[in-house]
């Protein structure tokens, strides 16, 4: 039996869609998004137009819901809702995301229309989500924790 003798100075981050905290509110939604990319965890997600339970990953500022939750019932090997999953979404509390670029705490935060990915570029995003911010910084292809303040209310 090997012993361990060596450890990491800090532990990794949680994956995407890991909610932090016990200080949160979530809802359900039907997954609209279809394969091969479905809602992956940790992403932008807005009101769908085949029921008024439906979402979509991204859409829109006015429509947004929140932040898609890592689901744990789902199969091991699915890391993304297909339709017709029951989405579990992060309106109000801090969940951790992958940004598509390095974001620092306290940034306005923004996210892209066609895949969810938050991000801090104004640029080409939809934003900035009123309420929301960064509370943890992190560099390109890091994970960072998102404050989401409620339902959205475009500004």
């Amino acid at each position: 039996m090997a012993i361990q003798t060596s450890y990491s100075e800090r532990i990794a981050a949680p994956s995407p869609g890991t909610i932090q905290g016990s200080d949160f509110d979530t809802e359900t939604g039907i997954c609209e998004t279809a394969a091969p990319g479905g809602i992956p965890f940790g992403r932008a997600v807005s009101r769908g137009t085949l029921s008024d339970q439906g979402v979509v990953i991204g859409g829109t500022l006015a429509a947004l819901r929140g932040c898609s939750v890592k689901n744990h019932a789902l199969r091991a090997e699915q890391e993304v809702y297909l339709p017709p999953d029951n989405v579990d979404i992060l309106h109000r509390g801090t969940i951790w995301v992958e940004p598509s670029h390095a974001v620092s705490a306290n940034d306005d935060v923004y996210f892209t229309a066609a895949t969810g990915v938050w991000t801090n570029q104004s640029s080409g995003n939809l934003g900035p989500v009123k309420g929301a911010a960064w509370k943890t910084s992190c560099g390109t292809g890091g994970r960072a924790l998102l404050q989401l303040p409620g339902y959205n209310k475009a500004a």
